[in-house]
Protein backbone atom coordinates (compact mmCIF):
# COMPACT_ATOMS: atom_id res chain seq x y z
CA UNK A 1 0.00 0.00 0.00
CA UNK A 2 1.50 3.42 -0.75
CA UNK A 3 0.94 5.44 1.89
CA UNK A 4 2.34 8.51 3.61
CA UNK A 5 4.81 6.67 5.90
CA UNK A 6 6.35 5.88 2.59
CA UNK A 7 9.86 7.92 3.46
CA UNK A 8 10.67 10.10 -0.38
CA UNK A 9 12.84 12.92 -1.13
CA UNK A 10 12.30 15.97 -2.50
CA UNK A 11 14.62 15.65 -5.84
CA UNK A 12 16.50 19.34 -5.10
CA UNK A 13 17.42 18.47 -1.69
CA UNK A 14 17.38 14.95 -1.28
CA UNK A 15 17.97 11.63 -3.39
CA UNK A 16 15.18 11.24 -6.30
CA UNK A 17 12.23 9.49 -5.15
CA UNK A 18 11.06 5.87 -6.65
CA UNK A 19 9.50 6.13 -9.77
CA UNK A 20 6.82 3.35 -9.45
CA UNK A 21 3.92 5.28 -9.79
CA UNK A 22 0.42 3.12 -8.75
CA UNK A 23 -1.70 2.39 -11.83
CA UNK A 24 -4.46 4.09 -9.84
CA UNK A 25 -2.63 7.47 -10.48
CA UNK A 26 -1.42 6.84 -14.22
CA UNK A 27 -4.85 5.72 -15.36
CA UNK A 28 -6.19 9.16 -13.68
CA UNK A 29 -3.60 11.20 -15.17
CA UNK A 30 -3.20 9.87 -18.63
CA UNK A 31 -7.10 9.22 -19.62
CA UNK A 32 -9.01 12.07 -16.85
CA UNK A 33 -8.47 14.79 -20.20
CA UNK A 34 -9.55 12.20 -22.82
CA UNK A 35 -12.71 11.59 -20.36
CA UNK A 36 -13.68 14.86 -19.71
CA UNK A 37 -13.77 15.31 -23.96
CA UNK A 38 -16.38 12.16 -23.80
CA UNK A 39 -18.46 13.75 -21.57
CA UNK A 40 -19.02 16.89 -23.33
CA UNK A 41 -19.39 15.39 -26.21
CA UNK A 42 -21.86 13.45 -25.04
CA UNK A 43 -23.74 16.34 -23.26
CA UNK A 44 -22.73 14.97 -19.82
CA UNK A 45 -21.54 18.17 -17.45
CA UNK A 46 -18.98 16.56 -14.72
CA UNK A 47 -20.48 18.30 -11.25
CA UNK A 48 -17.32 20.97 -10.18
CA UNK A 49 -16.65 18.65 -7.27
CA UNK A 50 -16.07 15.77 -9.39
CA UNK A 51 -13.58 17.52 -11.11
CA UNK A 52 -11.73 19.12 -8.16
CA UNK A 53 -11.60 15.45 -6.87
CA UNK A 54 -9.57 13.93 -10.04
CA UNK A 55 -7.35 17.60 -9.49
CA UNK A 56 -6.82 16.96 -5.87
CA UNK A 57 -6.07 13.26 -6.53
CA UNK A 58 -3.70 13.83 -9.46
CA UNK A 59 -1.22 15.88 -6.79
CA UNK A 60 -1.82 13.48 -4.20
CA UNK A 61 1.95 12.49 -3.34
CA UNK A 62 3.33 14.76 -5.46
CA UNK A 63 6.78 16.68 -4.29
CA UNK A 64 6.07 19.49 -6.44
CA UNK A 65 2.60 20.47 -4.46
CA UNK A 66 3.94 19.87 -0.94
CA UNK A 67 6.15 18.12 1.28
CA UNK A 68 7.24 18.47 5.22
CA UNK A 69 10.45 17.75 6.18
CA UNK A 70 11.00 15.53 9.18
CA UNK A 71 14.16 16.10 11.33
CA UNK A 72 15.53 13.71 13.96
CA UNK A 73 17.65 16.45 16.20
CA UNK A 74 19.36 13.39 17.97
CA UNK A 75 21.22 12.35 14.98
CA UNK A 76 20.18 14.67 12.15
CA UNK A 77 18.65 12.42 9.86
CA UNK A 78 16.35 14.46 6.92
CA UNK A 79 13.36 12.95 5.72
CA UNK A 80 10.91 14.68 3.05
CA UNK A 81 7.24 13.58 3.24
CA UNK A 82 4.73 14.72 0.67
CA UNK A 83 1.09 16.06 0.99
CA UNK A 84 -1.96 13.47 0.80
CA UNK A 85 -5.09 15.30 -1.27
CA UNK A 86 -7.14 14.03 1.68
CA UNK A 87 -9.66 12.44 -0.48
CA UNK A 88 -13.24 10.87 0.26
CA UNK A 89 -14.29 9.29 -2.60
CA UNK A 90 -11.27 6.88 -3.82
CA UNK A 91 -7.93 7.33 -3.19
CA UNK A 92 -6.49 4.56 -1.40
CA UNK A 93 -3.64 6.32 0.30
CA UNK A 94 -6.04 8.56 2.35
CA UNK A 95 -9.32 6.78 2.51
CA UNK A 96 -6.67 3.57 4.39
CA UNK A 97 -6.01 5.90 6.48
CA UNK A 98 -9.12 7.87 7.12
CA UNK A 99 -10.42 4.54 7.75
CA UNK A 100 -7.83 3.78 10.25
CA UNK A 101 -8.54 7.05 12.36
CA UNK A 102 -12.41 6.67 12.53
CA UNK A 103 -11.78 2.99 13.51
CA UNK A 104 -9.87 3.84 16.78
CA UNK A 105 -12.36 6.82 16.87
CA UNK A 106 -15.41 4.47 17.32
CA UNK A 107 -13.36 1.65 19.02
CA UNK A 108 -11.90 3.90 21.66
CA UNK A 109 -14.27 6.66 22.13
CA UNK A 110 -17.52 6.00 21.40
CA UNK A 111 -18.60 2.34 21.90
CA UNK A 112 -16.00 1.16 24.14
CA UNK A 113 -16.48 -2.22 25.76
CA UNK A 114 -20.45 -2.29 25.04
CA UNK A 115 -21.54 -5.00 22.63
CA UNK A 116 -22.59 -4.05 19.29
CA UNK A 117 -24.22 -5.48 16.39
CA UNK A 118 -24.08 -5.17 12.34
CA UNK A 119 -27.03 -4.53 10.59
CA UNK A 120 -26.75 -3.82 6.97
CA UNK A 121 -29.35 -3.09 4.74
CA UNK A 122 -29.49 -2.59 0.83
CA UNK A 123 -31.51 -1.31 -1.40
CA UNK A 124 -34.00 -2.53 -4.91
CA UNK A 125 -31.70 -1.95 -8.27
CA UNK A 126 -34.24 0.53 -9.17
CA UNK A 127 -33.50 2.58 -6.53
CA UNK A 128 -29.94 2.90 -6.63
CA UNK A 129 -29.52 5.37 -9.04
CA UNK A 130 -32.21 7.91 -7.97
CA UNK A 131 -29.87 7.17 -3.75
CA UNK A 132 -26.80 7.66 -6.10
CA UNK A 133 -27.49 11.42 -7.12
CA UNK A 134 -29.99 12.46 -4.51
CA UNK A 135 -28.75 13.21 -0.87
CA UNK A 136 -31.63 14.13 0.20
CA UNK A 137 -33.20 10.89 -0.37
CA UNK A 138 -30.41 8.99 1.26
CA UNK A 139 -31.04 10.79 4.35
CA UNK A 140 -34.73 10.47 4.17
CA UNK A 141 -34.21 6.71 4.00
CA UNK A 142 -31.44 6.30 6.59
CA UNK A 143 -34.23 8.06 8.92
CA UNK A 144 -36.76 6.05 7.92
CA UNK A 145 -33.92 2.59 8.75
CA UNK A 146 -33.38 4.34 12.13
CA UNK A 147 -37.05 4.97 12.91
CA UNK A 148 -37.92 1.12 12.05
CA UNK A 149 -34.99 0.01 14.19
CA UNK A 150 -35.60 2.43 17.20
CA UNK A 151 -39.09 1.31 17.61
CA UNK A 152 -38.59 -2.10 17.47
CA UNK A 153 -35.52 -1.90 19.74
CA UNK A 154 -37.77 0.46 22.19
CA UNK A 155 -40.66 -1.84 22.51
CA UNK A 156 -38.49 -4.84 22.70
CA UNK A 157 -37.13 -3.52 25.24
CA UNK A 158 -40.32 -2.32 27.17
CA UNK A 159 -41.98 -5.97 26.50
CA UNK A 160 -38.14 -8.07 28.17
CA UNK A 161 -37.07 -5.84 30.59
CA UNK A 162 -40.72 -4.48 31.88
CA UNK A 163 -40.03 -1.14 31.05
CA UNK A 164 -42.47 1.86 31.91
CA UNK A 165 -42.52 3.22 28.49
CA UNK A 166 -40.70 2.89 25.45
CA UNK A 167 -39.50 6.14 25.42
CA UNK A 168 -36.99 4.79 28.54
CA UNK A 169 -35.05 2.93 25.79
CA UNK A 170 -32.46 4.68 24.27
CA UNK A 171 -30.44 2.55 21.43
CA UNK A 172 -26.91 3.94 19.76
CA UNK A 173 -26.50 3.66 16.37
CA UNK A 174 -24.03 4.31 14.18
CA UNK A 175 -24.23 4.59 10.23
CA UNK A 176 -21.55 4.83 7.30
CA UNK A 177 -23.04 5.49 4.00
CA UNK A 178 -21.34 3.16 0.81
CA UNK A 179 -21.95 3.96 -2.64
CA UNK A 180 -20.59 1.11 -4.29
CA UNK A 181 -20.11 -2.85 -4.33
CA UNK A 182 -17.00 -4.67 -4.65
CA UNK A 183 -17.28 -4.59 -8.38
CA UNK A 184 -17.94 -0.75 -8.55
CA UNK A 185 -21.50 -1.33 -9.20
CA UNK A 186 -23.51 1.58 -8.12
CA UNK A 187 -25.06 0.55 -4.69
CA UNK A 188 -25.85 2.88 -2.48
CA UNK A 189 -26.26 1.00 1.18
CA UNK A 190 -26.07 1.41 4.81
CA UNK A 191 -23.99 -0.06 7.54
CA UNK A 192 -24.86 0.12 10.53
CA UNK A 193 -23.28 -0.54 14.33
CA UNK A 194 -25.33 -0.27 16.86
CA UNK A 195 -25.33 -1.32 20.25
CA UNK A 196 -27.00 -4.68 21.00
CA UNK A 197 -28.64 -3.91 24.24
CA UNK A 198 -30.34 -0.66 25.10
CA UNK A 199 -29.47 1.85 27.37
CA UNK A 200 -32.26 2.57 30.03
CA UNK A 201 -33.02 6.46 31.78
CA UNK A 202 -36.27 6.62 33.28
CA UNK A 203 -36.12 9.61 34.61
CA UNK A 204 -35.01 12.86 33.51
CA UNK A 205 -32.17 13.11 35.89
CA UNK A 206 -31.97 9.01 37.09
CA UNK A 207 -28.60 7.34 36.49
CA UNK A 208 -28.34 5.59 32.36
CA UNK A 209 -27.96 1.63 32.69
CA UNK A 210 -27.20 -0.65 30.11
CA UNK A 211 -29.79 -3.58 29.67
CA UNK A 212 -29.29 -6.78 28.08
CA UNK A 213 -31.82 -7.87 25.18
CA UNK A 214 -31.94 -11.36 23.42
CA UNK A 215 -30.48 -10.99 19.82
CA UNK A 216 -33.28 -10.61 16.74
CA UNK A 217 -34.93 -13.23 15.54
CA UNK A 218 -34.79 -13.58 11.37
CA UNK A 219 -38.55 -12.82 11.29
CA UNK A 220 -37.85 -9.36 13.62
CA UNK A 221 -35.11 -8.71 11.13
CA UNK A 222 -37.91 -9.44 7.87
CA UNK A 223 -40.04 -7.05 9.81
CA UNK A 224 -37.98 -4.47 10.43
CA UNK A 225 -37.41 -4.64 6.29
CA UNK A 226 -40.61 -4.73 5.73
CA UNK A 227 -41.05 -1.39 7.64
CA UNK A 228 -38.21 0.25 5.83
CA UNK A 229 -40.24 -0.86 2.45
CA UNK A 230 -43.31 0.94 3.14
CA UNK A 231 -41.58 3.67 4.62
CA UNK A 232 -39.59 4.10 1.16
CA UNK A 233 -42.80 4.10 -0.65
CA UNK A 234 -44.66 6.61 1.26
CA UNK A 235 -41.47 8.79 0.76
CA UNK A 236 -41.22 8.33 -3.37
CA UNK A 237 -45.26 8.92 -3.30
CA UNK A 238 -44.83 12.03 -1.63
CA UNK A 239 -41.82 13.21 -4.21
CA UNK A 240 -44.27 12.00 -7.23
CA UNK A 241 -42.07 9.13 -8.34
CA UNK A 242 -44.45 5.86 -7.11
CA UNK A 243 -48.03 5.49 -8.27
CA UNK A 244 -49.85 2.46 -6.44
CA UNK A 245 -51.61 -0.35 -8.90
CA UNK A 246 -53.03 -2.66 -6.63
CA UNK A 247 -52.80 -4.09 -3.43
CA UNK A 248 -52.82 -7.39 -3.23
CA UNK A 249 -53.64 -8.65 -0.18
CA UNK A 250 -50.07 -8.90 1.48
CA UNK A 251 -48.95 -12.26 -0.22
CA UNK A 252 -46.91 -13.41 -2.62
CA UNK A 253 -47.12 -15.61 -5.71
CA UNK A 254 -46.42 -18.59 -2.93
CA UNK A 255 -48.80 -19.60 -0.10
CA UNK A 256 -46.78 -18.16 3.07
CA UNK A 257 -48.31 -21.60 4.77
CA UNK A 258 -45.92 -23.56 2.50
CA UNK A 259 -43.06 -21.68 3.33
CA UNK A 260 -41.22 -22.35 7.16
CA UNK A 261 -41.23 -18.15 7.49
CA UNK A 262 -43.81 -15.80 6.98
CA UNK A 263 -43.36 -14.08 3.95
CA UNK A 264 -43.16 -10.32 4.07
CA UNK A 265 -46.24 -8.40 2.11
CA UNK A 266 -45.06 -7.13 -1.30
CA UNK A 267 -45.51 -3.57 -2.69
CA UNK A 268 -47.02 -3.29 -6.54
CA UNK A 269 -46.81 -0.45 -8.18
CA UNK A 270 -45.22 1.97 -11.03
CA UNK A 271 -41.75 3.77 -10.04
CA UNK A 272 -40.69 6.91 -12.55
CA UNK A 273 -36.74 8.65 -12.48
CA UNK A 274 -38.88 11.57 -12.86
CA UNK A 275 -41.69 13.76 -14.82
CA UNK A 276 -39.81 13.21 -17.81
CA UNK A 277 -39.06 9.27 -17.52
CA UNK A 278 -41.32 6.66 -18.68
CA UNK A 279 -42.79 4.11 -15.68
CA UNK A 280 -41.67 1.19 -14.42
CA UNK A 281 -43.75 -1.39 -13.21
CA UNK A 282 -42.22 -3.23 -9.78
CA UNK A 283 -42.95 -5.08 -6.97
CA UNK A 284 -40.80 -4.40 -3.55
CA UNK A 285 -40.71 -6.59 -0.34
CA UNK A 286 -38.13 -6.52 2.38
CA UNK A 287 -36.66 -9.44 4.09
CA UNK A 288 -33.86 -10.70 5.95
CA UNK A 289 -30.84 -11.99 4.95
CA UNK A 290 -28.20 -15.08 5.82
CA UNK A 291 -25.00 -13.24 4.78
CA UNK A 292 -24.57 -10.72 3.15
CA UNK A 293 -23.14 -12.58 -0.03
CA UNK A 294 -25.72 -14.89 0.48
CA UNK A 295 -29.56 -13.85 0.28
CA UNK A 296 -32.40 -15.95 1.83
CA UNK A 297 -34.27 -17.40 -0.46
CA UNK A 298 -38.09 -16.80 -0.14
CA UNK A 299 -39.30 -17.35 -3.54
CA UNK A 300 -41.37 -14.36 -3.39
CA UNK A 301 -41.80 -12.12 -6.92
CA UNK A 302 -40.05 -8.62 -7.06
CA UNK A 303 -36.75 -6.49 -5.86
CA UNK A 304 -36.14 -6.83 -2.00
CA UNK A 305 -35.01 -4.78 0.50
CA UNK A 306 -32.27 -6.74 2.28
CA UNK A 307 -31.55 -6.50 6.08
CA UNK A 308 -28.29 -8.33 7.23
CA UNK A 309 -28.11 -8.30 11.41
CA UNK A 310 -26.69 -11.58 12.21
CA UNK A 311 -22.83 -10.40 12.68
CA UNK A 312 -22.17 -9.20 16.48
CA UNK A 313 -19.18 -8.62 18.70
CA UNK A 314 -19.34 -9.18 22.68
CA UNK A 315 -18.71 -6.96 25.55
CA UNK A 316 -15.24 -5.99 25.80
CA UNK A 317 -13.64 -7.89 22.83
CA UNK A 318 -12.37 -4.55 21.01
CA UNK A 319 -10.03 -6.16 18.71
CA UNK A 320 -13.06 -7.80 17.01
CA UNK A 321 -14.98 -4.03 17.16
CA UNK A 322 -11.90 -2.31 15.73
CA UNK A 323 -11.51 -4.64 12.63
CA UNK A 324 -15.29 -4.76 11.95
CA UNK A 325 -15.49 -0.80 12.20
CA UNK A 326 -12.72 -0.94 9.81
CA UNK A 327 -14.78 -3.27 7.24
CA UNK A 328 -17.02 -0.92 6.86
CA UNK A 329 -15.34 2.10 6.47
CA UNK A 330 -12.92 0.48 4.16
CA UNK A 331 -12.26 2.13 0.84
CA UNK A 332 -13.59 0.91 -2.60
CA UNK A 333 -10.53 -0.75 -3.80
CA UNK A 334 -6.96 -0.44 -2.86
CA UNK A 335 -3.90 -0.36 -4.72
CA UNK A 336 -2.89 -3.91 -4.67
CA UNK A 337 -6.48 -4.87 -6.16
CA UNK A 338 -5.62 -3.32 -9.38
CA UNK A 339 -3.75 -4.59 -12.11
CA UNK A 340 -3.17 -3.64 -15.99
CA UNK A 341 -4.59 -6.42 -18.07
CA UNK A 342 -4.43 -6.57 -21.93
CA UNK A 343 -4.72 -3.38 -24.11
CA UNK A 344 -4.21 -0.60 -21.26
CA UNK A 345 -7.34 -2.13 -19.78
CA UNK A 346 -7.93 -1.98 -15.82
CA UNK A 347 -8.31 -5.14 -14.25
CA UNK A 348 -9.90 -5.29 -10.57
CA UNK A 349 -9.60 -8.10 -8.53
CA UNK A 350 -12.85 -8.66 -6.02
CA UNK A 351 -12.06 -8.87 -2.44
CA UNK A 352 -14.46 -12.24 -2.74
CA UNK A 353 -15.37 -14.12 -5.52
CA UNK A 354 -18.97 -14.57 -6.27
CA UNK A 355 -21.35 -17.48 -6.07
CA UNK A 356 -20.67 -18.02 -10.04
CA UNK A 357 -16.36 -18.30 -9.48
CA UNK A 358 -16.06 -14.52 -11.07
CA UNK A 359 -12.30 -12.91 -9.57
CA UNK A 360 -11.96 -10.24 -11.36
CA UNK A 361 -13.56 -7.39 -13.42
CA UNK A 362 -12.34 -5.63 -16.51
CA UNK A 363 -12.72 -1.68 -17.32
CA UNK A 364 -11.30 0.11 -19.80
CA UNK A 365 -9.79 3.05 -19.05
CA UNK A 366 -12.28 5.30 -19.49
CA UNK A 367 -15.36 3.61 -18.05
CA UNK A 368 -12.77 3.13 -14.86
CA UNK A 369 -12.99 6.69 -14.83
CA UNK A 370 -16.85 6.86 -15.43
CA UNK A 371 -17.16 4.22 -12.55
CA UNK A 372 -14.88 6.74 -10.44
CA UNK A 373 -17.28 9.50 -10.75
CA UNK A 374 -20.05 7.94 -9.14
CA UNK A 375 -18.51 7.36 -5.94
CA UNK A 376 -18.09 11.21 -5.24
CA UNK A 377 -19.98 12.33 -2.33
CA UNK A 378 -22.01 15.76 -2.87
CA UNK A 379 -19.98 18.45 -0.59
CA UNK A 380 -20.81 18.70 3.31
CA UNK A 381 -22.64 15.39 3.01
CA UNK A 382 -21.26 13.11 5.82
CA UNK A 383 -21.01 9.32 4.85
CA UNK A 384 -21.03 8.77 8.46
CA UNK A 385 -23.82 9.58 11.03
CA UNK A 386 -24.24 9.18 14.77
CA UNK A 387 -27.69 8.58 16.03
CA UNK A 388 -29.63 8.14 19.14
CA UNK A 389 -27.61 8.67 22.29
CA UNK A 390 -24.45 8.89 20.53
CA UNK A 391 -26.39 11.93 18.36
CA UNK A 392 -24.37 15.27 18.82
CA UNK A 393 -27.09 17.04 20.72
CA UNK A 394 -28.00 13.98 22.55
CA UNK A 395 -28.78 14.46 26.22
CA UNK A 396 -27.43 11.40 27.55
CA UNK A 397 -24.44 11.02 24.99
CA UNK A 398 -21.93 12.45 28.08
CA UNK A 399 -23.13 9.39 30.23
CA UNK A 400 -22.68 7.20 27.15
CA UNK A 401 -19.15 7.40 25.95
CA UNK A 402 -16.06 5.82 27.72
CA UNK A 403 -14.29 7.26 29.85
CA UNK A 404 -10.82 8.14 28.83
CA UNK A 405 -8.33 5.79 29.66
CA UNK A 406 -5.55 8.26 29.76
CA UNK A 407 -5.38 11.73 29.11
CA UNK A 408 -5.28 13.73 25.84
CA UNK A 409 -5.50 16.75 26.41
CA UNK A 410 -2.61 19.42 28.20
CA UNK A 411 -5.01 21.87 30.29
CA UNK A 412 -4.26 25.31 28.76
CA UNK A 413 -2.46 24.53 25.68
CA UNK A 414 -2.55 26.15 22.22
CA UNK A 415 -2.20 23.22 20.52
CA UNK A 416 -5.54 21.80 18.93
CA UNK A 417 -4.01 18.38 18.93
CA UNK A 418 -3.55 18.51 22.51
CA UNK A 419 -6.92 19.05 23.07
CA UNK A 420 -8.14 16.77 20.32
CA UNK A 421 -9.71 12.96 21.25
CA UNK A 422 -8.55 11.95 17.48
CA UNK A 423 -5.25 9.94 17.41
CA UNK A 424 -2.89 12.47 16.17
CA UNK A 425 -1.19 11.98 13.05
CA UNK A 426 1.98 9.75 14.24
CA UNK A 427 0.20 7.82 16.30
CA UNK A 428 -2.85 6.66 13.68
CA UNK A 429 0.70 5.94 11.61
CA UNK A 430 2.10 3.82 14.05
CA UNK A 431 -1.25 1.77 14.61
CA UNK A 432 -2.01 1.67 11.20
CA UNK A 433 1.77 0.63 9.30
CA UNK A 434 4.22 -1.66 11.34
CA UNK A 435 6.56 2.03 10.53
CA UNK A 436 6.23 4.70 12.50
CA UNK A 437 7.02 8.25 10.52
CA UNK A 438 8.44 10.18 13.73
CA UNK A 439 10.94 7.50 14.69
CA UNK A 440 14.29 7.90 13.14
CA UNK A 441 15.24 4.80 11.16
CA UNK A 442 18.93 5.35 12.28
CA UNK A 443 18.55 6.54 16.27
CA UNK A 444 15.42 5.59 16.70
CA UNK A 445 14.77 8.65 18.77
CA UNK A 446 11.59 10.74 18.11
CA UNK A 447 11.78 13.15 15.01
CA UNK A 448 10.04 16.00 14.47
CA UNK A 449 8.62 18.14 11.55
CA UNK A 450 10.36 21.05 10.92
CA UNK A 451 8.87 22.90 7.86
CA UNK A 452 6.33 22.86 5.69
CA UNK A 453 7.07 23.79 1.72
CA UNK A 454 4.72 24.45 -1.17
CA UNK A 455 5.88 24.98 -4.27
CA UNK A 456 2.82 24.58 -6.54
CA UNK A 457 3.57 27.11 -9.12
CA UNK A 458 7.10 26.97 -9.52
CA UNK A 459 7.69 29.55 -6.60
CA UNK A 460 8.78 27.69 -3.21
CA UNK A 461 6.72 29.34 -0.39
CA UNK A 462 7.11 28.61 3.27
CA UNK A 463 4.12 27.68 4.73
CA UNK A 464 5.25 27.32 8.47
CA UNK A 465 8.46 26.49 10.46
CA UNK A 466 8.54 24.82 13.78
CA UNK A 467 12.10 25.70 15.45
CA UNK A 468 13.18 23.34 17.81
CA UNK A 469 14.16 24.80 21.18
CA UNK A 470 17.96 23.73 20.39
CA UNK A 471 18.58 22.91 16.85
CA UNK A 472 20.85 20.00 16.31
CA UNK A 473 23.88 20.61 13.26
CA UNK A 474 22.98 17.97 10.63
CA UNK A 475 25.01 15.49 9.55
CA UNK A 476 26.27 15.42 6.61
Amino acid sequence: MHHCSQQQSHPADYPSPGTDVPLLHQVVHDYVGSFVTLCNEEGRTLQPFIMREFEKFIECQDFNVGYAEVLCPDCGDRRAVPFSCKGRAWCPHCLVRRMCDRGAFLTDNVFGDTPVRHFTLSFPPPLRYLLLYDHSLVTELLHSFMDALFRHLRWKAKKVLGLSSVAHAYPGPVTVIQRCSGNLGSNCHFHTLGTDWVFVCETPEGPVSFRELPPPTDEEIAAIATEVCCRARDILKRRGLWEDIAEDGGQSSVDARESKEALSPTIHGFLSMGPQRGRREVRYFGRATRREDEPTETGQIGYSFDLYGRRAVTRGDRKKLEELAKYILSPPFTDEQLSRGPHGRVVLDLKRSRRDGTKQVVFESLEFLDKLTALVPRPRANTVRFHGVYASNARLRGQVLPKQERPRGVAGSSDPLDRSRRLTWAELLARTYPEDLFRCPRCHSRARVVIWIVDRYGEKRLLREVTPPDPPTVAD
